[in-house]
């Protein structure tokens, strides 16, 4: 009976275990149910999230894209506004330069203008001068003409008297031959003082002439004199006029000369300005990439590391440390399509210091946290292996 009685409670406990796990199995099974609900309505709104990720991802590739574009464009234009606010000092410039060699060569020809009224004057005032010697001259001839007009009646009038006191002497031959006779003198003592006294005015008239002759050979010579004293003057003044002349045209050569390298300079000095201005600006173009290529690596870069690498060329030049190669990031190059990769890549290895050793390294990390420059990892070279 006591074997019967624990059959019946093994046959109820049998009983009650089936009914407890399908109890138990219900349970699980409705848990399962909603854990699986759960997890299906959990990766529902995981994917709506990863969907509403990568659209805000592709969103912001594109607004990456349209800012780069933007940038791009706003460099462009900030570019042309410099070239052309570069251009407008340039023509600026020039419109002064132009300005101020206007007014130089509106000088210029006021003075050449000055110099041609002088030269003018100079040459009237010795064609004036010419004419005056050339009216003195020829009073001079019609002067020297009339004296040679009395000198001939001189030399007439001399040989008419000598004409005469030849006849006179005949005369006087005569009388003498007619001695004898007495009807003209009364006596020989009156005949012999009208002889003498016809010599005597012979000899005053001949004496006269001869003084005459003797005054107009003089004036003759000093008119010669006088026309060759003209004429040596006149040729003097001829030859300073070509000199003038010739040194004029010299002045002239030189300054169109000059004014031809004065503009072969300008123009030198106009490339040289547009050479400096696009130097310049491709300076200021490098500089501003550069500085915003650094504000993207700061903006990417914790502080500390940023005062690290900032303390680090002061510390290696300050104490004169060598076997210091920079950043990992300084030391290769790749192309801008490939940045996003090697960012994601190489993450903050990229600012990693190289070194020779780790002795190198400690020397730094030292002086780094005495003076508090910040935090650095580095890459020792002698740690390193090729695989």
């Amino acid at each position: 009976s006591e074997l019967e009685g624990d059959k019946e409670e093994l046959v109820q406990y049998l009983q009650l275990d089936k009914q407890r796990r399908v109890i138990e199995y219900s349970i699980f099974d409705k848990d399962l149910r909603a854990a699986t609900a759960s997890l299906e309505e959990i990766e529902r709104k995981r994917e709506e999230i990863v969907g509403k990720s990568n659209a805000a991802h592709e969103d912001i590739s594109r607004a990456k894209v349209e800012r780069k574009k933007a940038e791009k464009e706003s460099a462009h234009l900030a570019g042309k506004l410099e070239e052309l606010r570069s251009e407008q000092k340039e023509l600026s410039a020039q419109k002064l330069d132009e300005s101020q060699r206007k007014a130089a060569l509106e000088l210029e020809l006021e003075d050449l203008r000055a110099a041609g009224k002088d030269s003018v004057d100079a040459h009237q005032s010795a064609t004036a001068q010419i004419s005056d010697l050339c009216a003195d001259i020829s009073a001079k001839e019609d002067e020297l003409g009339q004296v040679e007009a009395s000198l001939r009646e001189c030399t007439s009038g001399e040989k008419a008297m000598e004409a005469g006191i030849s006849q006179r002497e005949q005369r006087l031959q005569q009388l003498y031959q007619k001695e004898g006779r007495k009807t003209q003198f009364s006596s020989k003592q009156e005949r012999d003082k009208w002889i003498k006294k016809e010599v005597k005015e012979i000899e005053s008239v001949l004496k006269k002439k001869e003084a005459s002759l003797a005054a107009l050979e003089k004036t003759h010579a000093q008119a010669s004199k006088t026309q060759a004293e003209q004429e040596a003057q006149i040729a003097a003044q001829g030859a300073e006029q070509e000199e003038r002349e010739s040194e004029q045209e010299g002045i002239l050569k030189e300054l169109k000369r000059l004014r031809k390298e004065k503009g072969e300079l300008q123009e030198a000095r106009k490339m040289l300005w547009k050479t400096e201005s696009k130097l310049e600006k491709e300076v200021t173009a490098v500089r501003s990439n550069m500085q915003k290529k650094e504000r993207q690596v700061d903006s990417s870069v914790a502080r500390d590391i940023q005062n690290g690498l900032k303390s680090l060329q002061r510390i290696v030049k300050q104490h004169n440390i060598a076997g210091v190669h920079g950043p990992v990031i300084e030391l290769f190059e790749c192309k801008d399509t490939y940045n996003t990769a090697v960012e994601a890549t190489a993450g903050n290895v990229l600012f990693h210091v190289v070194v020779d050793s780790d002795e190198v390294a400690t020397r730094i990390i030292s002086y780094l946290n005495r003076e508090n420059g910040g935090r650095l990892s580095f890459i020792p070279l002698n740690r390193i292996q090729a695989p």
